[in-house]
């Protein structure tokens, strides 16, 4: 039997029954438990102390000592990215690797100083029997081999709102976003594509544009978090394809263009597998698009304003 004591009282409860079980599948024989858990007639073969430092919970102490010989210490870090499971997880695996360690150490017999060279002796004289040296024996220990951060997915679907051309109704429509980048690093990728309409202005023979937009690009950014806030936040500069087409009675016109824009993001909250999101996108620079037919132009501030879900995997 193991027993662990989880060191602040505080710290996430939730997760201490996935740092048990990780904890026992590492083990060859035996099972682990919690110390608060345990009767105190239990005998206790190892000593498990958790000891999480900073309320994030990214570094941990973890020591482990057995009767009669000396603790074994491993320390930990972790980054935000890193799931509050995956770390607890983690910790019962070094608890299991640590009392392995302590183990082996114990078992093994102390070691004695290299021998000095001497000549080898010779062979003993018939029926006697030869002296047996005693034999040190070294003990390798083989930390465990990090792991590569696993990628993170999320999809994002919303609605957008934004100016269209001068002297006309905004456009309004819809948008849909793809973002992948690996849990311990803030660089992200992402894939981005909407759909909206706007009618206006009204031209000299009292008629009005009905236009449609119709975007579809990739970006590069960062993302990132702040904790007091439980807000999490994306960056990206974006390329686009852009195909806007504009209809006046029969009379039709488009026009295709390659814009770069900067898309901010805020979501809340910052963890869990939803969360609602708020931001804008800015063309750079401020130039406008126009219609071929109807010569409408874009303001000169052009970029619109997103709202929706975002899903987490």
């Amino acid at each position: 039997m193991v027993t662990i004591d989880v060191v602040p009282a505080d710290a996430p409860a939730e997760y201490a029954p996935a740092m048990v079980t990780a904890c026992s599948q590492g083990l060859p024989e035996g099972k682990c438990a919690l110390a608060r858990e345990t009767s105190e007639s239990t005998q206790a073969t190892a000593v498990a102390l958790v000891l999480w430092q900073g309320n994030q919970f990214l570094q941990v102490t973890v020591r482990v000592g057995r009767h009669g010989t000396e603790w074994v210490t491993r320390n930990l870090s972790f980054t935000e990215h890193d799931a509050l499971l995956d770390r607890w997880t983690a910790v019962g695996l070094t608890v299991a690797t640590l009392v392995g360690e302590g183990k082996s150490v114990a078992d093994a017999p102390p070691t004695q100083p290299a021998p000095t060279p001497t000549p080898t002796p010779a062979p003993a004289p018939h029926g006697a029997k030869p002296d047996h040296p005693s034999t040190a024996v070294a003990v390798s220990v083989v930390a465990p081999k990090a792991t590569p951060s696993p990628l993170a997915l999320t999809a994002a679907l919303g609605g957008l709102v934004g100016p269209g051309w001068r002297d006309a109704n905004w456009q309004r429509g819809l948008w849909l976003s793809a973002i992948v980048g690996q849990r311990s690093k803030p660089w992200i990728v992402e894939g981005f594509a909407s759909y909206a309409q706007s009618t206006g202005p009204q031209v000299a023979n009292g008629g009005a544009l009905e236009s449609r937009w119709l975007s579809a690009g990739v970006g590069l950014g960062a993302t990132g978090a702040v904790r007091a806030l439980n807000l999490r936040f994306s960056a990206a500069l974006e390329l686009l394809f852009r195909h806007v087409s504009a209809n006046l009675g029969s009379a039709r016109g488009a026009d295709n263009e390659l814009p770069v824009r900067l898309r901010l993001l805020g979501a809340w909250p910052a963890r869990g597998p939803l969360g609602a999101v708020l931001g804008a996108a800015l063309r750079i620079p401020f130039t406008s698009a126009n219609d071929g037919t109807a010569q409408a132009r874009e303001p000169l501030l052009s970029g619109e304003l997103q709202a929706g879900l975002e899903l987490r995997l």
